[in-house]
Formats: C-alpha cells, structure tokens, sequence
C-alpha cells in the first residue's frame, strides 16, 4: 500500500475554494456594473438581474406528440438573465455557472458561449446588449406604463 499526503490534497482544495470565491465575486460585480449601465440609461426605470425560471421539457422520442400530451413533459429550472421594469421582465440570456466562477457560459437561442476571465465577460455582455432584439425590450420596458 502506497503512502498518500492528503494534507497536500486538502491544502489545494482550500486554495481552489478561496479562487472561487474570488471569481463569484468578480461575476457579482461584473453583473452589478451591467445592472448599472440599465439604471442609468433608463433614469432608474430598466435593471438587469440574474433570476431563477423554469421551462417546460418534453420527455420522449417524438417533440411533437410530447406536446399533444399533458403527460410527457417536465420542467427544469435555469438561470435567466432578465432586464426588468419592475412589473414587466424579458429574458435575454442563460447564465450557466461554474463551481468556479469561471468558466461561465451565457446561452442566447441555440448558442453558448464561455468565457474564463473578467475581460471576456465584459466582452460578451457589452455584445449581448448591443443586439436588436435587447435594444426591442429595453424600449418595450422603458416605454411600459
């Protein structure tokens, strides 16, 4: 039987925890920086925020008679990245998260992409905003009575 030192083991599971927190609360910034940005644009009317959902998921072979039954669908939950008026929100990505912080991934439609550090997320959230379809939203919620 060979000897093992899991002192070592433990030591490098507490430096990756201490990372990890780092980088949760990198994101968090990040994430409360882009809610800013929303606040400002709209004079405090348009916030951004990150907010658990759930969606229906059809169960079996066939989508289609999935959906023509009550029976063959569950829901999961995921994380949404929402711009919300308070009363009205629209839903303008997924956030998948890391144990680690880092990689996260942002899904909008049928792409994802993952970003491993504070400049590539601020470089992807600076394009996900500058799409129509988040520009059509913001106006719907500005204009929102």
């Amino acid at each position: 039987m060979s000897h093992f030192n899991f002192e070592e083991s433990i030591s490098i599971g507490i430096e990756r925890a201490d990372i990890a927190e780092a980088n949760k609360n990198e994101i968090t910034e990040i994430f409360n920086d882009f809610s800013q940005a929303f606040q400002k644009a709209s004079n405090n009317k348009i916030h951004a925020t990150i907010k658990s959902k759930q969606r229906k998921i059809y169960e079996g072979n066939n989508a289609l008679l999935a959906a023509a039954s009550r029976f063959n669908f569950k829901y999961e939950s995921f994380n949404a990245l929402v711009l919300s008026n308070g009363s009205k929100d629209y839903t303008i990505a997924e956030i998948i998260e890391n144990e680690d912080g880092y990689p996260l991934r942002i899904k909008v439609e049928d792409y994802t992409s993952s970003y491993s550090d504070k400049d590539s997320l601020v470089v992807g959230l600076s394009k996900l905003v500058a799409r129509t379809e988040v520009g059509k939203y913001f106006k719907l919620l500005l204009n929102d009575e």
